[in-house]
């Protein structure tokens, strides 16, 4: 009777794990897309490419200038210039949350593979 009970419990918690997973999967579908040690920055229009570039310097992060960055989000037409930042990997949503209180920034985000995003 306790291995049935057990068999059960095991049961009930990879039912649970399995739901578990499929609802993260819905929540973040595109997980399986983020480059990891890398952010996106925009800055405001207006910024410009010295004051941008500062706050970069100001924290010793490596950085590349791109027109065509995947920002996860629409915010084109609010920015101007837009960085990919190297991050430490697994730091990349603290260095978003850092760098989006910085002056000049409009806002931050992971950086994705186009070529694995999962658009509906």
């Amino acid at each position: 009777m306790k291995k049935v009970k057990w068999v059960l419990v095991g049961l009930i918690a990879l039912v649970l794990l399995l739901i578990g997973g499929y609802a993260m999967r819905k929540a973040h579908p595109n997980a399986d897309a983020v480059i990891h040690g890398e952010i996106i920055v925009g800055f405001k229009k207006g910024v410009t490419l010295e004051e941008a570039q500062a706050v970069m310097k100001k924290f010793g992060l490596e950085f590349t200038q791109s027109e065509h960055v995947n920002l996860g989000r629409v915010f084109y037409d609010k920015t101007d210039l837009k960085f990919v930042v190297k991050v430490p990997n697994g730091k990349e949503g603290e260095w978003c949350q850092n760098l989006v209180h910085e002056p000049g920034v409009y806002d931050t985000d992971l950086s994705y593979d186009p070529q694995k995003m999962i658009v509906d």
